[in-house]
């Protein structure tokens, strides 16, 4: 296998052999197409990152590529043509994602290429996709690109709940996040039943996050909010933190918002605190001014919570009351 150990230091168009980038592309081009062996990981990205500047060729170079011998290069080249938005490559693509003889990986990266040429019509292909009664692989992207580019559409919104049981971790965590938009009550009384069947203290609090955005208001999942404040789990205590902001109970009003001012002094649930005062509209007039000190966190999440927060409390005039 031939390796050619000098890589982007010949290849690179910086360098000031190649300084011309019409001669550049061309000579990356002959030089990616005479598939004589494999290359290095620096000189692909620079062959990328060289095409990313040239757009009259891009297109041609790498749906050529998308045809290629070179796993790498093809992965790449898929990738990529979703990166630069090339609307020629949306037909092949669809065809690698359906096509059961492609690499899992490929097709995956496929998939999320699709999804950055968004907005394009992905109804088919997903349907056909959760359908299918393997590729949970494929499935689990599918809804993990679903919550990242924010779908509002409901459609997919029983083929989701199927999943909701899976083995894989991550498949239930995408679940939880993509049907966390939708408020039927079909979805909070699965979740409910899940939260008490959960052994894991990561999954029960992403429920409970999940739970918090559809809203609260049965007895016992309040009761298991509170009883868990004070997990031994850092991840579990802040989600029942952050899910006191979902509990939907007017008694439990008071409640709350001295829960709150607890664990505003505790360091693991203190950004889900300032987080449900500002969702709440409401803070103890006694924590404002220490809230506002932490503007200058070290923590950059937590300055943006924070900021976050204030505006919201600033909106309900409760800064200058």
């Amino acid at each position: 296998m031939k390796i050619f150990k000098q890589g982007s230091q010949n290849l690179n168009y910086k360098n000031k052999k190649f300084k011309d980038k019409k001669v550049s592309v061309r000579f990356l081009t002959d030089y990616f197409y005479r598939e004589k062996g494999h290359f290095c990981m620096d000189t692909t990205l620079s062959f990328f990152d060289f095409l990313r500047e040239n757009p009259q060729k891009t297109e041609e170079v790498l749906l050529k590529l998308l045809w290629g011998k070179n796993p790498y290069l093809i992965e790449r080249s898929t990738w990529t043509l979703g990166h630069l938005k090339i609307k020629r490559a949306i037909t092949p693509l669809k065809y690698i994602v359906l096509d059961p003889k492609q690499n899992m990986s490929l097709r995956q990266t496929a998939l999320i290429s699709l999804f950055s040429l968004l907005p394009i019509d992905l109804d088919k292909i997903l349907l056909e996709i959760f359908s299918c009664p393997n590729d949970l692989d494929l499935k689990k992207t599918a809804i993990e690109q679903l919550v990242w580019h924010h779908f509002s559409e409901s459609r997919y919104h029983m083929h989701v709940l199927k999943h909701l049981n899976s083995p894989d971790r991550s498949m239930r965590l995408a679940c939880y996040r993509y049907i966390s938009r939708f408020k039927f009550k079909e979805t909070r009384d699965i979740l409910q039943s899940l939260l008490f069947e959960e052994k894991d203290p990561f999954m029960c609090a992403e429920i409970l996050r999940t739970l918090a955005k559809l809203g609260i208001s049965d007895r016992k999942i309040i009761q298991f909010i509170f009883r868990h404040l004070n997990s031994k789990d850092s991840y579990l205590k802040s989600a029942a933190t952050y899910a006191l902001g979902g509990i939907q109970v007017p008694s439990y009003r008071s409640t709350i918002t001295r829960t709150l001012k607890k664990q505003f002094h505790v360091p693991e649930t203190q950004r889900a605190a300032i987080e449900v005062m500002g969702t709440l509209k409401t803070a103890p007039k006694s924590l404002i001014s220490k809230i506002k000190k932490l503007k200058h966190a070290k923590d950059p999440y937590l300055r943006f919570t924070v900021d976050h927060t204030l505006r919201q409390l600033e909106s309900a005039s409760l800064l200058n009351a």
